[in-house]
């Protein structure tokens, strides 16, 4: 038996173990449940409203801790042709984001398959107020996520502006700053090893400073 046909065949066996059915195509899950997580194998997958598997397409999924340290009403999780969710590997070193290519834009998952958003460092998404100074990718907010690359506005706080420039409106503590990504999604700065000194670049023919 042909290899492909031999995987087709135990994938089939594996679902039907499991209440699922397949139809014109697409997997049913027939144990009345929708909208749920439904496991096969090593892996989970996300039922529609009929108990279809879902596939190819994004799907928001309430979060079950929101309201706690800054989480979210729901996380959006990417689901692919064969059902399963974009996740980041366990093994995946912590300091390279391993984005995905969605409709021509880049995503950063974690190892449960949300879509990470915001500053994002060490492979997750980082939420504290001196976020913008450690890293060096943003994702955009909780209903995008996409790589940001080029010019972005950005509202940050910034605890140090008080001393930095006293009784001007300017270094209040919550600021919109604009931040420069490059095509990489790495955000534009100095030299670490500077410490303070800027860094220029040229960007449409005019010369930027960064800190």
């Amino acid at each position: 038996m042909h290899s492909n046909t031999v995987r087709r065949w135990c994938i089939h066996s594996l679902f039907v173990a499991q209440s699922w059915a397949e139809e014109d195509g697409t997997w049913i899950y027939y144990d009345k449940v929708s909208e749920s997580w439904k496991k096969s194998g090593d892996n989970w997958y996300w039922l529609d409203d009929n108990g279809a598997m879902v596939r190819n397409q994004w799907v928001a999924i309430e979060n079950e801790e929101a309201g706690e340290d800054d989480e979210p009403e729901h996380y959006w999780y990417y689901f692919q042709a064969n059902g399963n969710a974009y996740k980041r590997s366990d093994s995946a070193s912590t300091d390279v984001i391993s984005a995905k290519v969605i409709n021509g834009k880049k995503y950063a998952f974690d190892t449960e398959g949300k879509m990470l958003y915001g500053w994002v460092s060490d492979g997750e998404r980082q939420a504290d107020d001196d976020a913008w100074k450690t890293c060096k990718y943003y994702f955009g907010d909780e209903d995008d996520g996409a790589m940001s690359v080029g010019w972005r506005l950005i509202s940050i706080t910034d605890d140090e502006a008080e001393d930095i420039q006293p009784g001007d409106e300017f270094w209040d503590e919550d600021q919109d700053r604009w931040f420069y990504f490059q095509s990489s999604g790495k955000k534009k700065a100095a030299d670490e090893n500077n410490g303070e000194v800027y860094t220029d670049k040229s960007i449409n023919g005019k010369k930027y400073g960064f800190d």
